[in-house]
């Protein structure tokens, strides 16, 4: 396959070494207007032409990745049109849909919308890695209109490097990303200059605690990406803001009136949401086989149970501890592949006497 990337930035970067490490594209041309960047990539193997200015380097590709923002994808697409063969794929990664899939739609190509749900507060090739979208959900938004092989052929593209693809139509799409990736962008944002308005004296910030800092992490991504996102969706995030200060001004009620009960209802309400919310909620869209290991908190404890496993030939497809155990017994989560290496895996960790429970 010949592959080809505009734009090697995180995202842009992540799928090229990802397309690389996976051995799916035997040549791949990339394109950005940061020559620095160009030359990292081709310099490590990860790209095989490089442009600063000519798209004429995707002629012969068998899909393009538009890794731009998304006001810029309308005119990438037009001149890929005149570019690109008739059987090339050509997709983007940009976080709304709708705009994207209706500028698609004057052109002839072959356009799949893509969304990788993956990325960094850290920005450019520097930081992007081979193994950014594994385990990773991948929306995609075809066109209805198109032939339905270049979906399934962006789905293979994707499943092969590690990531999950979920296909959804562009309006659902952003209207789901708007209330569970730009709302809390904005929430963040709001909550950083908040406190900034009042932190007349510094102290705020010198003893800023945890739980600040983790629901502003997010406040810290790029300005300039963000202004372009929430603009794109700006329509699905006011409506999202609108019942977030709805929620505000309810809790800010109950606060005033003195109302514990109430309050304490409320607080229970949204825990009860979040601990429900699946320590791996792939499982919805990729069949996976679950295991759940009771183990010690202990240094070194997930190390000896992947290399016992590793050793005997067993594929761990996810691993990760249960923080909420409540109702459900085991600390440590394993998913495998198949059931066959469940069943091994889990003959495996009994012989270890390991406590074993089925997922």
């Amino acid at each position: 396959m010949r592959a080809g990337i505009i734009g090697l930035g995180l995202i842009g970067g992540s799928i090229a070494k990802a397309l690389k490490k996976h051995n799916l594209c035997e040549f791949l041309a990339a394109f950005d207007k940061n020559a620095s960047s160009l030359s990292d990539a081709k310099e490590t193997g990860v790209a095989d032409e490089i442009s600063t200015d000519d798209l004429g380097i995707f002629a012969g590709c068998d899909v393009v990745f538009v890794c731009a923002p998304v006001s810029d994808i309308p005119a990438y697409l037009a001149k890929l049109e005149s570019i690109v063969g008739d059987e090339c794929l050509v997709t983007d990664v940009g976080s709304t849909k709708e705009g994207v899939l209706q500028a698609a739609c004057k052109f002839k190509l072959n356009f799949v919308g893509g969304h990788p749900m993956a990325g960094s507060e850290r920005t450019g090739f520097a930081n992007s890695s081979d193994f950014l979208f594994e385990n990773a959900y991948y929306i995609i938004v075809p066109d209805e209109k198109k032939d339905r092989k270049y979906a399934e052929f962006l789905c293979e593209i994707i499943r092969a490097i590690g990531a999950i693809p979920i296909e959804l139509d562009a309006c659902t799409h952003d209207e789901i990303t708007s209330a569970i990736s730009h709302t809390p962008h904005v929430v963040a944002a709001a909550l950083a200059n908040t406190v900034r308005k009042l932190d007349t004296g510094g102290f705020m910030r010198d003893i800023a605690a945890g739980g600040f800092k983790d629901i502003t992490r997010i406040a810290s991504s790029d300005s300039l990406i963000w202004q372009e996102i929430t603009y794109e969706n700006r329509k699905n995030i006011l409506n999202t803001l609108c019942s977030f200060r709805k929620e505000l001004d309810e809790v800010a009620k109950y606060l005033s009136e003195g109302n514990v009960t109430e309050t304490g209802a409320y607080f229970r309400l949204a825990k009860n949401y979040r601990d429900s919310l699946p320590v791996s909620s792939r499982v919805r869209y990729d069949k996976t086989y679950e295991l759940y290991v009771d183990v010690e908190d202990k240094p070194g404890v997930i190390a000896v149970i992947s290399t016992a496993l590793g050793v005997a030939g067993v594929n761990i497809k996810n691993i990760g501890i249960v923080n909420n155990r409540e109702y459900a017994p085991g600390a440590l989560q394993i998913s495998f592949g198949n059931t066959d290496d469940r069943e091994k895996g889990a003959d495996i960790l009994s012989k270890m006497r390991y406590e074993i429970y089925w997922g």
